[in-house]
This record gives C-alpha cells, sequence and structure tokens, in this order.
C-alpha cells in the first residue's frame, strides 16, 4: 500500500514538472514552426456591405487570426488609420485571402499585415511540422513515463 502512494507522489510530482513547463515547450515548437512576416500597402474597396478582401503575399501558418495583427495605413474613410481591425478580420480557407469586415461601404483602404508564415525548413522537412505539432505531448508522456520509473524504483529500494 505504501509503495503505491509513494509511486502515485513521484508519478504526481512529473506530471506537475511536465505541465508547468509545456507552455515553454508549446510556445518554443510554434516559434520553430513559423517565422514572422508583414505585408503592407495591401489595398482594397470596399463593397456596399462594408467588406472587403484583400490577399497575403504567403499563407498565414493558422486558420484563425492567431498571431496576426491588421491594421488601417490609408483610408478614404473610418475606420481611421491606425486602427487595430484584426477583430474584424476573418482568414480564408487557402490562408492567403483575408475578409476585412465592418468597413465605410466604397471606402478605399491600405492596410498592413502582420502575420506568421510557415518556416521555409518546416515547410520544406516531410511530416517535420506533425511533429512539431505533437512534440508538447511526447513531452508530457516522456514525463510520465520517467515517473513511473523512478519512482518505481525508488520505492522498491526503500522497501525492500
Amino acid at each position: 500500500m505504501l509503495k503505491g502512494v509513494a509511486a502515485l507522489f513521484a508519478l504526481v510530482l512529473c506530471a506537475s514538472f511536465g505541465i508547468a513547463f509545456l507552455p515553454n515547450i508549446a510556445n518554443l515548437t510554434a516559434d520553430a514552426r513559423t517565422d514572422p512576416a508583414v505585408d503592407s500597402g495591401l489595398a482594397c474597396t470596399a463593397d456596399v456591405s462594408g467588406n472587403c478582401n484583400i490577399t497575403l503575399t504567403t499563407p498565414h501558418m493558422y486558420a484563425d487570426t492567431s498571431g496576426m495583427k491588421v491594421e488601417v495605413a490609408t483610408a478614404s474613410a473610418a475606420p481611421v488609420p491606425g486602427t487595430d481591425i484584426t477583430e474584424d478580420t476573418t482568414v480564408g480557407v487557402n490562408r492567403a485571402i483575408l475578409t476585412l469586415k465592418d468597413l465605410t461601404a466604397a471606402g478605399n483602404y491600405t492596410f498592413n499585415v502582420d502575420f506568421k508564415k510557415v518556416d521555409a525548413q518546416a515547410a520544406n522537412a516531410t511530416g517535420l511540422t506533425d511533429f512539431l505539432n505533437l512534440t508538447p505531448l511526447i513531452f508530457i508522456l516522456m514525463i510520465l513515463v520517467v515517473g513511473m520509473i523512478v519512482g518505481g524504483a525508488s520505492i522498491s529500494r526503500i522497501f525492500r
């Protein structure tokens, strides 16, 4: 009974260390998969419903606006230059076309977009992106296995 409790304690301790370091591992893998990119001067004219589409030079890494900032550079109508309109932006299926909403109908605009593009080395390496997506899970599983092995070995020595 006591061996089981001690082994469980070792497992919980290793799991808590793994969870504590997981955000750092997730950030490092995201940084390895992406490169920062800036597209400036992307022009469009809003339609009658106040929407317009702009096309990025390279696709955005994510299917949503994660890691993206869309800012009005010049405008003939509201919103004024310098306004961040990321929350009114939708990323298209191909991740290169952005739909901007809530603009003034028939207004002429240019936009600056800061976004994350797929890292060139990660894009060319077969399976690397999938591996980097799974890295946080692999890290947690490795910590749990080490916790069970070390915890079990140390407990068996103590209570022999």
